[in-house]
């Protein structure tokens, strides 16, 4: 009977990790790849089916499919510019993605739409370290838009815990009544007296 070595968890990481560098390197060279994303500047991405299948349910739905797409080897993206393509690429080949204020909602609505939870939660911790008085009202509706569920918790939580000021923000005073309702009658929201929530709804 044959002795099987094991290997240890971070030896097999360290070795997913070197598979996945040499399939990007692949990708960049245009070895061995299958499929063309075109975006909506008309750039052109090549890649490998089985990569995209396996980092994306959108993509495994799409090229088990009989649709044209898949028979020509060709997708086209309305939604996502090439500099965007080229990160979520890069994200789904490394797990690794450079987020910036340039970037980050566009990610995230391309990680919603490619069906990519972990590029929605890498991208949605950026806007959450940016997150201040002044803009955690449209970074929450923002992530109720696209689904961050740790996004939505951590912006609702931002608001609550800074509800005296944020009520003074323009992007608070320009909700509608119902949403305006919906935040002051809510428990977790932290006011010295009620007679604040009145200022606020006066506002």
């Amino acid at each position: 009977m044959e002795d099987i070595q094991p290997i240890s968890a971070a030896e097999q990481a360290s070795f997913c990790v070197e598979l996945m560098k040499r399939l990007n390197i692949q990708r960049k060279q245009d070895y061995l790849c299958d499929i063309t994303l075109v975006t909506n500047d008309d750039r052109e991405f090549k890649a490998h089916r089985n990569v995209l299948s396996a980092a994306s349910p959108f993509f495994c739905k799409l090229l088990e499919s009989d649709m044209k797409e898949n028979r020509e080897g060709i997708v086209r993206f309305e939604e996502i510019s090439g500099t965007v393509m080229e990160d979520v690429l890069e994200f789904i080949y490394t797990g690794t993605v450079e987020v910036t204020q340039e970037n980050a909602k566009e990610l995230i609505a391309a990680g919603n739409y490619l069906i990519i939870p972990s590029l929605k939660t890498v991208s949605g911790r950026f806007l959450q370290g940016e997150m201040s008085n002044t803009n955690c009202i449209s970074t929450f509706y923002f992530a109720e838009k696209y689904d961050c569920i740790e996004l939505i918790r951590n912006s609702r939580k931002f608001v609550h815990e800074n509800f005296a000021s944020v009520g003074e923000m323009d992007e608070f005073l320009s909700l509608e009544a119902k949403e305006v309702a919906v935040w002051i009658s809510s428990d977790e929201i932290a006011v010295e007296a009620e007679a604040d929530v009145y200022k606020i709804i006066l506002k």
